[in-house]
């Protein structure tokens, strides 16, 4: 493994306070962290996830969602991250 992905997410509106995503996997969801190591981006200007070092605990659903004074607002889709081996067969 070991690449990334970005997954792109576009907020508009008025009087943006705050910009987020959560994690689902099978068992639970989370709020992530952006450490600008396994995750990275994620401003005000750019909502975009970047995960990086993939590995297979990556593989979940990702959503973004975001916060103005009227309230929250998460995306209507959610991105699904695959991780999969690559087999070379000589």
């Amino acid at each position: 493994m070991g690449g990334s992905v970005t997954i792109i997410c576009s907020v508009e509106g008025p009087e943006q306070e705050n910009v987020w995503w959560v994690r689902y996997s099978s068992s639970d969801s989370t709020t992530i962290t952006i450490d600008g190591d396994k995750y990275s981006g994620v401003t005000l200007a750019n909502a975009s996830l970047t995960i990086n070092k993939l590995a297979h605990t990556d593989r979940a659903q990702y959503e973004c969602r975001a916060s103005n004074p009227a309230g929250n607002y998460s995306s209507t889709n959610k991105a699904t991250v695959e991780v999969c081996k690559l087999f070379i067969i000589l």
